[in-house]
């Protein structure tokens, strides 16, 4: 056994010598991470059809299997298909049809599946905002998308903000998904139940579908906060989650996957709902819990196979009591994401994972919305790298570009990271202009997403990001900070000449930063005053999360060559 184990290493060593010899330098023509995939993963046909037919067709023979376990039902897959068709029948008796987009406000609930599929089914989009959002948000994603039914969770809709929404938009109807007795609303305003039974009855025309329709809106940040709507097909939802399932990930029929957000992102929605849904797995919908400190006594309660997690859910699992001396080995994966993981806490999980018989590996990876999710994966120990985002998916080329000429870097070159994959968004919503800066056509006619991310790609076809081109910081918890839309506002304070934001370490949350505000004040105006000001206006305007920790006074602002302010400079200072 020992001699025929050998054997089988001296041929992989040989093969990687050959392999090495026939390199050109260039990830886009080598595609190194090949090796990674096995020949059927690579000659696996793509799906072409639309996302619920996609569901139905790998769910064929699950009927009977469990497929969502929620705090207001469960549904096997039998089941699940037919509450898709009827609230895709009540939506098409409500006249949703090709053109037309849905906007929805739920948290972690059944009815957010059963109404992306349904939507898909009469060929119309989705878009979902998050729960937390405020009146002006909503009704501008009503006007944005010119939603004409807007459906909503009970406790989250006031009587104040449904007045508003009637008044300043043009929606014709909302529904309330509410359990218990339902508050009073204006007559337009129907429960979940009423609108089923307005399809009750209703039969289905055929309803021409292209899998390149648009399917879902997500939105985004950008680099200076502003959201961006980013357009997905059945493709992107499709094609993404082909590559998760052809890869060495132990995804198996029946496994339970916990998911723990609504389904308003990318990532949500393709790879934490339609993909373990079309894996054939058992989905424990439970809310994010109001104290992250009870994570645990759900884990050992729920015993999910799969975790899609966030750094601090992790940590709560590290330092609790309650699971101190648990055997955890019923856990598969760990998906971790939302922020840049340090050395240190891969370090920690990694004892953590031991310490609990969890025989799985940190999954971590690198993507945008704009790609459907992720770009590269650790799919296997083998990609699992410390400090590395993981391997490009089977489907997806990724490559590194100079960001002046756009000429292709070799081999451990920095530069900006670029996707090509048949999984790219469609575009930005109403936002040509954007979409071409994106998504633009290379020397060799490929057309290339530009993530503004810098890094490299090793000899080994594995990806590492190394920083932002446009400036970002990860906030606990997990929101997402642009240092140039705070240097915009807080350069309009009075007293305010010059200022700079910079992140520095979290030291309560490993990795995560806190941003740090540099000003330079008006000679007319004290330090005390400046900072006064300043304080005044972020908490007046401001989230606290986006607060700057602390502002300091300088006398002159470094600057690099070209005149802006020296950030590398600024944050040694803080070290």
């Amino acid at each position: 056994m020992t001699q025929e184990k050998t054997k089988r290493e001296d041929v992989k060593e040989t093969e990687l010598m050959m392999q090495e010899e026939t390199m050109t330098g260039y990830p886009s023509i080598d595609k190194p991470w090949l090796k990674y995939y096995t020949e059927e993963h690579i000659k696996a046909e793509l799906p072409s059809m639309t996302a619920y037919e996609y569901l139905k067709k790998l769910n064929a023979n699950r009927l009977k299997f469990d497929a969502i376990d929620s705090v207001v039902g469960n549904y096997t897959y039998e089941e699940l298909f037919e509450m898709i068709d009827k609230t895709a029948a009540a939506l098409y008796k409500m006249g949703v049809c090709k053109g037309k987009i849905i906007l929805a406000m739920l948290p972690v609930l059944p009815h957010e599946t059963f109404l992306l599929y349904a939507t898909d089914v009469v060929g119309a989009a989705m878009s979902q905002i998050p729960p937390q959002s405020i009146i002006e948000e909503i009704c501008n994603a009503i006007k944005k998308y010119e939603a004409e039914i807007f459906f909503v969770f009970d406790s989250l809709l006031t009587s104040e903000m449904e007045q508003i929404i009637y008044e300043s938009t043009e929606v014709k109807n909302m529904v309330v998904i509410h359990f218990g007795t339902m508050k009073n609303h204006d007559e337009r305003t129907i429960s979940w139940n009423d609108f089923l039974k307005v399809g009750s009855g209703v039969i289905l025309p055929e309803i021409k579908r292209d899998s390149k329709d648009l399917l879902f809106l997500a939105s985004t940040g950008g680099s200076t906060g502003a959201p961006k709507s980013v357009m997905l097909n059945d493709d992107c939802f499709n094609i993404m989650v082909h590559q998760y399932l052809n890869s060495e990930l132990p995804y198996k029929e029946g496994d339970r996957w916990i998911r723990l957000w609504p389904v308003f992102s990318a990532t949500a929605n393709i790879a934490n709902n339609h993909m373990p849904l079309c894996a054939g797995m058992h989905c424990i919908l439970r809310e994010f819990p109001l104290d992250i400190n009870e994570f645990d006594r759900m884990i050992l309660e729920e015993k999910p196979q799969h975790l899609m997690l966030i750094p601090q859910l992790l940590e709560v699992l590290e330092k609790s009591r309650l699971i101190d001396n648990q055997d955890l080995s019923f856990i598969k994966t760990v998906g971790c994401g939302g922020m840049g993981i340090t050395k240190q806490f891969e370090e920690k999980v990694e004892s953590f994972f031991k310490k609990h018989n969890i025989e799985t590996f940190l999954g971590y990876g690198w993507g945008c919305t704009e790609s459907a999710t992720a770009g590269s994966i650790r799919s296997s120990v083998r990609t699992s790298e410390i400090g590395s985002a993981g391997a490009p998916m089977v489907n997806v080329t990724v490559s590194v570009f100079d960001a002046d000429d756009g000429t292709e870097k070799q081999y451990d070159e920095e530069g900006e990271l670029c996707i090509n994959s048949p999984s790219n968004m469609m575009g930005y919503y109403k936002d040509e202009e954007l979409t071409h800066k994106a998504v633009r056509k290379h020397a060799d006619g490929s057309f290339w997403l530009h993530t503004g991310d810098l890094g490299t790609i090793s000899r080994s076809g594995i990806v590492t990001v190394r920083g932002r081109m446009t400036r970002m910081l990860f906030v606990f918890p997990t929101a997402k900070v642009y240092p140039q839309a705070l240097e915009s506002a807080i350069s309009k304070v009075d007293g305010v000449r010059e200022v700079a934001i910079c992140g520095m370490p979290d030291c309560e949350h490993d990795g995560f930063q806190v941003p740090i505000c540099f000003i330079v004040r008006e000679e007319e105006r004290t330090s005390e005053q400046v900072i006064a000001n300043v304080k005044t206006y972020c908490e007046a305007f401001f989230p606290e999360h986006a607060r700057p920790k602390k502002i300091v006074v300088k006398e002159v602002m470094p600057l690099t060559k070209v005149g802006k302010p020296d950030i590398r400079t600024l944050e040694a200072e803080l070290m």
